[in-house]
């Protein structure tokens, strides 16, 4: 399951890609639910991904913060908000990694949360999903995907979260509210900055 959701993510960013854009969002996760963090950082150009996992209330909680631009060649981002428009962006990209859950990754996917919301005066978009495969005993997962979109990027967070011991009795999903906190506190230690002030 950790190897295909590896992979999966890999459909988003491309390692060769190029910055045409304006901005760039930019972190410093140092605490999470009072769990120091140290993120794995990987460089696009001017562009950083950042990849952390860290273990809160019996669940092992996986994050990657990240940038899609069209010349990623994203199938989040078949076309920027220049040529729809950002809500357009964010709903479509949502629909899509539900859609890649259940149709590619092979689980039995149950919408559970979604919200529009705000952050520095951008609309922003959160979806959960609890996830399954129907065939594996205790193998239910929480899928979580905020963005942003301006008219160039599509900024994302994205969330693996699991029981850190599936096969116990006291197996359950993350409850949604301390799942949307983790989220937020993740925001709360980013910014978005003119390319330009990021070089």
């Amino acid at each position: 399951m950790k190897y295909k959701f590896i992979l999966f993510m890999g459909l988003f960013f491309s390692a060769n890609a190029y910055t045409s854009a304006l901005s760039t969002m930019t972190c410093k996760i140092l605490v999470i639910a009072d769990t120091d963090i140290v993120s794995n950082q990987s460089e696009y150009d001017h562009d950083i991904k950042y990849n952390f996992q860290f273990e809160h209330k019996n669940q092992i909680i996986s994050a990657t913060v990240g940038v899609i631009r069209p010349e990623h060649k994203s199938i989040l981002l078949n076309k920027p908000a220049k040529e729809i428009s950002r809500f357009e962006v964010m709903e479509n990209a949502s629909i899509e990694y539900g859609r890649i859950l259940e149709e590619e990754l092979f689980y039995d996917v149950r919408l559970i949360y979604t919200q529009n919301g705000s952050w520095i005066q951008h609309n922003t978009k959160l979806t959960f999903w609890a996830a399954e495969f129907p065939s594996v005993l205790n193998s239910q997962t929480l899928f979580g995907f905020w963005s942003m979109a301006t008219d160039e990027e599509l900024f994302t967070i994205t969330l693996l979260i699991s029981p850190q011991a599936p096969t116990s009795d006291e197996y359950d999903l993350l409850a949604t509210d301390i799942a949307i906190d983790i989220v937020n506190q993740i925001i709360d230690q980013c910014q978005i900055q003119l390319l330009s002030d990021a070089v």
